[in-house]
């Protein structure tokens, strides 16, 4: 592989043909190494790869949002289950009864 400024890597691909794959100079080392193994899958198989992950990116982009939409929800949630249980109305939680 031969490395180049610019955010560029060259890269042999099983099928012999050279192939430019342009990352961003924040790519950490083991993500440039994962994309540099996945250019040398053959096109279709790239693809599938690329669905699954930007599927999950999506996944925990929503969740975060979620998440992040919910604080004041949880918060008050958790001061109401910490004020039961300071009162004693709540019973510890048994794993074989569930």
């Amino acid at each position: 592989m031969d490395r180049s400024l610019g955010g560029r890597r060259r890269v042999q691909p099983l099928l012999g043909r050279l192939a430019t794959v342009r990352y961003t100079a924040a790519m950490t080392q083991a993500l440039d190494t994962a994309i540099a193994k996945l250019a040398t899958l053959p096109p279709d198989e790239q693809d599938r790869v690329a669905r699954w992950l930007l599927d999950e990116l999506r996944d925990e982009e929503h969740w975060a949002r979620q998440f992040g939409n919910s604080q004041d929800a949880l918060s008050k949630l958790a001061a109401e289950a910490r004020a039961d249980h300071a009162a004693g109305r709540t019973t510890e939680l048994d794993p074989e009864k569930l």
